[in-house]
């Protein structure tokens, strides 16, 4: 809500929705608590004060914003041994970019190889090494420094 919005709250006795602090939950504010309106920033009370981006004009609004701001989720790098890899287990994962990416075991005309790309749809090989195991954890430590962040091979 706006300051004016949050005036004009207080000026019809209308209540106004604010998140708590630590995102916990939310709580009404009757127009009869509020004291004043500082700037553009607080809503002071009678015994609290709210920063004016966490009030909000409906309940509703109130609760969609404690529900659904700043959701986060935090993504895991699937773990394949060399055994698996051998039996051809593919991984597949995002890289920090949001591009899916494949790490794979892939015939060539030179035999099997370990073969890193992209995996959108069709198999979009950038790096290939001997299928070894110490090639396998060398790749494998590519893998990880995609997901990480690091640039695209």
């Amino acid at each position: 809500m706006t300051k004016q919005e949050i005036k004009e709250a207080i000026e019809n006795g209308e209540s106004v929705w604010c998140v708590y602090k630590d995102q916990s939950n939310i709580y009404e504010i009757k127009a009869v608590e509020i004291e004043k309106v500082l700037s553009n920033t607080f809503l002071w009370g009678k015994e609290y004060y709210s920063n004016i981006k966490d009030v909000f004009k409906t309940k509703a609004e109130a609760e969609h914003h404690l529900n659904h701001a700043n959701v986060t989720r935090t993504e895991t790098l699937p773990f394949l041994t060399w055994e698996e890899f051998k039996e051809e287990k593919d991984l597949f994962f995002t890289n920090r970019s949001g591009y899916p990416m494949c790490l794979c075991v892939v015939d060539t005309k030179l035999g099997k190889k370990i073969g890193l790309g992209g995996a959108n749809g069709y198999f979009d090989l950038q790096q290939t090494w001997d299928l070894t195991e110490e090639n396998f954890y060398k790749a494998y430590d590519e893998c990880v420094r995609l997901f990480k962040g690091g640039e695209q091979l």
